[in-house]
């Protein structure tokens, strides 16, 4: 079936290239592919202050292969093409590292542009409110010694928002 450039926009921006309801295997598969991707970009953002482009680059493909055989493909290119143009100005400014840009773009192609601008400015808050609860202020530039590895919270925001997610979906089918 092929859609409308509107209704492509409209799945891109805030549907997200997910088909389906949220128990289909498509989203779970998405959702599930994010949560690994994210917790082993977190542990190496905490280790070594970087996350590996290879690693990155591997699920952007696959993120990719799935959504083009679920035929959410154009959804997710548009997606991903518009999270790039978005999270690069922050970038540029310095108030992350080009790994986290890059990591944008994997959830961009995933979740759509919304729920990934959503996600990053909940692990932004979430980093925040932890700096501030430890009573430093963690800066996120790259390359700092006091800065705090951002996709760790990525990944935590991205739990919390699966879970909120599962346990909204439970309630409101049941």
């Amino acid at each position: 079936m092929v859609m409308p450039g509107s209704a492509r926009l409209w799945n891109a921006l805030f549907s997200g290239p997910m088909n389906g309801g949220w128990w289909s295997a498509h989203n779970q598969l998405v959702w599930a592919g994010l949560l690994l991707y994210g917790v082993v970009a977190a542990w190496f953002d905490w280790r070594e202050r970087r996350i590996p482009n290879a690693w990155t680059l591997a699920w952007l493909l696959m993120i990719f292969c799935l959504q083009y055989y679920f035929r959410a493909a154009p959804a997710a290119l548009f997606s991903f093409v518009l999270v790039t143009i978005l999270m690069l100005a922050p970038t540029l400014l310095g108030q992350w590292g080009q790994g986290d840009w890059k990591m944008s773009m994997v959830y961009g192609m995933a979740l759509g542009v919304f729920p990934t601008l959503g996600l990053w400015i909940f692990a932004i808050v979430l980093t925040k409110w932890v700096s501030t609860v430890h009573g430093r202020i963690w800066l996120l530039a790259k390359g700092s010694e006091r800065s705090i590895p951002l996709a760790t919270f990525v990944s935590a925001a991205a739990m919390m928002s699966y879970g909120g997610l599962c346990l909204i979906s439970v309630v409101v089918l049941h």
